[in-house]
């Protein structure tokens, strides 16, 4: 793993790519490739959602912020499985905000946890349900 995030630091370096990324690692990987190795990520890839909280547990998320790397959450909403949960305070807020609970969700993640989600939208309608999430503020 170290010599292939070394190539791609000089790839970088040599003007051939822009950034370096990084996906599916566990804490001590990740401080390796930032400290030893020496390279500013600027994103890191991982499980988040409301009922799989692993990298925020094991300090992935902290390390992240605190070193300015963009965590980019894959199933946010566990292919619509939390909703079709119908968590009584996700419902609740849904109701509060007139909001699908899928857009509390995405509020919650970008505004409260800084994250950046990745959702999966195969129609027009998703995508402006998703953007619709932008677009107010939970107390």
């Amino acid at each position: 793993m170290k010599d292939s995030y070394n190539q791609l630091k000089r790839l970088v370096s040599s003007g051939k790519s822009k950034n370096i990324s990084a996906s599916k690692l566990n804490i001590e990987q990740l401080k390796m490739i930032v400290e030893e190795l020496n390279i500013d990520l600027f994103s890191f890839e991982g499980l988040y959602n409301l009922e799989c909280k692993q990298n925020e547990d094991v300090g992935i998320l902290d390390y992240c912020k605190n070193h300015n790397i963009l965590f980019l959450n894959y199933q946010p909403f566990r292919r619509n499985r939390t909703a079709n949960h119908n968590y009584s305070l996700l419902v609740e807020l849904a109701n509060k905000y007139n909001k699908t609970q899928n857009q509390i969700l995405l509020n919650y993640y970008i505004y409260e946890k800084k994250l950046l989600p990745i959702t999966k939208a195969n129609k027009i309608e998703h995508i402006d349900l998703n953007l619709e999430a932008l677009n107010f503020r939970m107390e």
